[in-house]
């Protein structure tokens, strides 16, 4: 059988289609090519590229800032749309020594970080470790290699044996089963100006039941003064306060005189706080 002849017209048209076919494929590809231009374009814009820092830190937090400030490299260059903020905080909470008050994505490129430092404040004892905590009871360190000029806390029950930490970790809030009455001492604490004034603190805690049978709390101060606050769930924070009033204003009478006693008038609720020579604990006088 013989095959008839291409026409012309035909190759004509195969050869049109081929170049539509070509000019399809090679718009397709520069197509691709810009978008992939644009889209790279578009994502390097939110590439991290600045990380700024609010501190308000002393000597000891300055340290803790550089270190964190070198951690928080490694994400730069990384596409703020698509960052886990929860990784930044993460790295942040490396240094328990720093408070993070403020952490935010800056667009088009930058994080910013606003930052204090915790001061330390209490030195508490539990079991053979000690650990060091910031006025609220955050634990900033454990077992410091060093002797620090710090408020020396110690909670006991009503045998006098010691209460430990239940938990206990450098990062987080010191935890014991004191009943939230190391959360008022924290607050009392601030009122008598930490460490300006207090040497060591006692807290004597008893509970049974659900029944608070001993809240009790002795504040050691620098001057060799003692100030008691009984039943520190009933007003602590006020009864401390009017402590520190008597304390502030002292006259040469009161200068033989060791302690300090604060009490709750059932009747009126009047809060009274007053010098006295004799031991509330011992009920001897001391001699000036």
């Amino acid at each position: 059988m013989r095959l008839a002849p291409i026409s012309a017209a035909f190759k004509a048209s195969v050869l049109v289609n081929m170049k539509s076919k070509s000019r399809f494929f090679l718009n397709f590809i520069v197509a691709a090519a810009f978008a992939v231009v644009v889209v790279a374009s578009f994502f390097s814009v939110f590439s991290v590229a600045d990380i700024t820092f609010d501190l308000s830190v002393g000597e000891n937090g300055e340290k803790y800032a550089r270190a964190a400030a070198d951690d928080m490299e490694k994400f730069k260059g990384k596409s703020l749309l698509f960052l886990d903020m929860g990784e930044v905080e993460e790295t942040l909470a490396a240094y328990p020594y720093l408070k993070v008050n403020a952490l935010e994505k800056k667009y088009p490129n930058a994080i910013g970080v606003s930052l204090s430092e915790r001061r330390e404040i209490f030195l508490f004892a539990s079991g053979a470790d000690v650990f060091v905590l910031d006025g609220t009871g955050f634990v900033l360190a454990k077992n410091p290699s060093e002797e620090k000029p710090l408020i020396r806390l110690s909670v006991t029950d009503i045998e006098g044996n010691a209460i430990p930490a239940s938990r206990a970790e450098a990062g987080s809030t010191l935890v014991a089963e004191d009943g939230g009455i190391l959360a008022l001492v924290y607050t009392m604490s601030e009122i008598a100006a930490y460490t300006d004034n207090i040497a060591a603190i006692e807290v004597k805690y008893g509970a049974v039941g659900g029944e608070i049978l001993m809240d009790k709390v002795v504040f050691h101060m620098r001057t060799g003064v003692q100030i008691w606050v009984d039943k520190v769930f009933d007003a602590g924070a006020d009864k401390m306060k009017k402590a520190m009033e008597c304390f502030e204003t002292t006259r040469d009478y009161f200068k033989g005189m060791n302690f300090i006693v604060t009490s709750k008038n059932q009747e009126t609720g009047e809060i009274e706080a007053y010098w006295t020579p004799v031991d509330p604990d011992g009920g001897q006088a001391v001699s000036p």
